[in-house]
């Protein structure tokens, strides 16, 4: 219950472990990362039950490993783009491979309130994916979440 995180490197190979909720708050500081949770995160846990903070641009990697996110609070009622991360936004001028781009998968999420102005959703308020200037929502990055 420190936010540090409990193995990984944070590569595609490597991922930073999640085991907590302090863990989970900290994909923050490193948005582009690979992380992998290990157990069930319980957002009920004090300061998160009174508002999660949604998690800005992350364009890293998370398998939820079939853990569940539970009990999941925000209010951003003035805010856009509101969602647990608040928008994936990836930009590139190729293809982009499994091990650097952004995706979500293998995840369960149980019991969220999520309150935002416009573009909000449970997981995430924003999706863009850019290839060579066009915009293209690809779908396919997130996998296997319910």
């Amino acid at each position: 219950m420190n936010g540090k995180f409990s193995g990984g490197k944070g590569t595609y190979d490597n991922p930073y472990i999640i085991e907590d909720i302090y863990d989970f708050n900290n994909i923050r500081l490193y948005p582009t990362k690979s992380y992998k949770l290990n157990n069930n995160i319980d957002f009920s846990t004090p300061p998160f039950d009174k508002g999660f903070l949604p998690i800005p641009n992350f364009t890293g990697q998370l398998d939820g490993n079939g853990y569940k996110l539970l009990n999941i609070y925000i209010n951003q009622p003035k805010n856009n783009d509101v969602g647990l991360f608040q928008s994936i936004d990836f930009y590139t001028n190729s293809y982009a491979t499994k091990d650097v781009a952004p995706y979500i998968k293998n995840l369960v999420i149980e019991n969220a309130d999520v309150i935002g102005n416009k573009n909000v959703g449970i997981l995430i308020g924003n999706l863009t994916y850019r290839y060579n200037n066009y915009n293209h929502n690809f779908m396919t990055y997130l996998d296997n979440i319910y």
